[in-house]
């Protein structure tokens, strides 16, 4: 027959509550400034290269300022 340290047995479920709350502020904690600065960076980098990326898979962008080669 196995015993229960139901003593030991509550320290685990509180230790699991407290973690559970903790990564539920960290997941509802707002964004840092710097986090921001990454997260508007990445998006105007990914804007600045649409017609460069569309232009190499084939689709027309006429405001590309990327020259083409001369058919000939």
């Amino acid at each position: 027959m196995r015993l229960i340290d139901f003593d030991l047995l509550r320290i685990y479920i509180n230790d699991i509550r407290t973690s559970r709350v903790k990564m539920f502020d960290a997941l509802n904690a707002p964004p840092t400034p710097r986090f921001m600065t990454l997260q508007k960076n990445y998006w105007a980098m990914v804007k600045s290269q649409v017609p460069m990326w569309e232009e190499d898979i084939g689709m027309s962008h006429p405001n590309t300022s990327r020259s083409t080669p001369a058919v000939e």
